[in-house]
């Protein structure tokens, strides 16, 4: 018997029209995909009807980056294979860094920005909540000596409809030594209408534009330098890019 294993790593979620290797690129004589470089740990393995053959996804050992993606519990697998038939029996790491992911959106909370004390009130609401996981962290620690006792947690606070941001520096200062990344817990958002769409703040200094100007190009395969050349003639004089000497 023979059991085909054709190990990839590169992206597996399509992020844009090219930037991914689809599943029906890889041939049916395969029994069984493990594919890398994803950073989500999925615990089963997933069967893809048209191809015929199973993907294991292990995921990254370790979080590499505070997103969503990186909070699933981190896995290695025991692989067992005889004849033509496979087992994957998952294995939870323990040594692993906890890492905690929340969102808040402050207008879906009893706080409304017109309150006089709503800017006092936004940070506690926030160490509340980061109190919080810290004890979660504390309940599901693995117990083994190796795993760190400080935890990563991210809160994405989207403060659109009015709120004001708080100083990301002095809410770290109370958690030094409880948590492993006090300065990067808060991660301020703020979405704002454009016609019928929103756009996250991170778009606002003009790469909204150059998204809007590189989508169409990639599919219809013009090049990257005509898409940066078109996006810097069309931007304002005012907002261009200057070099500057040795003496600025």
């Amino acid at each position: 018997d023979r059991f085909n294993i054709f190990v990839i790593h590169q992206n597996r979620a399509a992020h844009g029209p090219t930037n991914h290797i689809p599943e029906t690129f890889l041939g049916k004589f395969i029994d069984l995909v493990i594919w890398g470089h994803e950073h989500e740990s999925r615990t089963s393995p997933e069967f893809n009807n048209t191809q015929e053959f199973y993907v294991i996804q292990p995921g990254s050992t370790v979080a590499t980056s505070l997103s969503p993606g990186e909070v699933a519990q981190k896995h290695c697998y025991l692989l067992e294979i005889h004849g033509n038939q496979f087992k994957t029996t998952p294995i939870p790491l323990k040594t692993v860094r906890q890492f905690y992911f929340k969102d808040i959106v402050l207008k879906d909370t009893e706080i409304r920005a017109t309150d006089p004390d709503a800017d006092l009130v936004v940070p506690e609401y926030c160490e509340h909540i980061v109190e919080e996981i810290i004890e979660k962290a504390k309940r599901e620690h693995s117990g083994h000596e190796r795993q760190p006792k400080e935890p990563l947690i991210r809160l994405r606070v989207d403060y659109s409809d009015g709120f004001n941001t708080f100083s990301v520096n002095r809410f770290a200062q109370k958690f030094i030594s409880k948590v492993a990344n006090p300065r990067d817990i808060i991660h301020f958002i703020r979405k704002r209408s454009v016609g019928d769409k929103e756009h996250d703040d991170e778009t606002k200094n003009g790469l909204g534009d150059l998204e809007r100007l590189a989508k169409p190009a990639v599919q219809s395969g013009i090049s990257v330098e005509s898409v940066l050349q078109r996006f810097f003639n069309e931007t304002d004089p005012n907002n261009q890019m200057l070099l500057l000497t040795g003496r600025g």
